[in-house]
């Protein structure tokens, strides 16, 4: 089973650059511009992993992830972020976000955290 990855960036070329990452490791991968818009998605409970960015215009990558949790979806994420905050990075870890990486991202890195939520 190809597991699918949801990229949520509301820079166009890091979501570009991290789905091509995804998909030449063998992952379907989702596109989303912001927060809202994964929110949205009517499929959200097929996704299998969130790489979310968590400075974007509207709701903050955090956000999301604590809305994803009170709808009570167990969803595996990386969030990801342009500066370290142990605020964030507390509240990303007690919701269960595996990691916060810093950019820029190490792919290798990145694709460790996906390989061992989605197989």
């Amino acid at each position: 089973m190809v597991g699918t990855v949801a990229v949520v960036d509301d820079d166009e070329d890091v979501r570009e650059v991290l789905g091509l990452l995804l998909e030449t490791a063998g992952y379907t991968v989702r596109l989303f511009p912001s927060g809202n818009s994964l929110l949205s998605e009517k499929e959200l409970d097929q996704l299998d992993f969130v790489i979310i960015d968590q400075n974007m215009p509207g709701l903050r990558g955090i956000d999301v992830l604590l809305e994803i949790e009170r709808r009570g979806l167990a969803l595996p994420s990386v969030l990801i972020t342009g500066a370290v905050d142990r605020e964030i990075t507390a509240t990303a870890q007690r919701i269960g976000a595996m990691t916060v990486m810093v950019k820029p991202i190490l792919s290798d890195e990145l694709l460790n955290f996906v390989e061992a939520s989605v197989g």
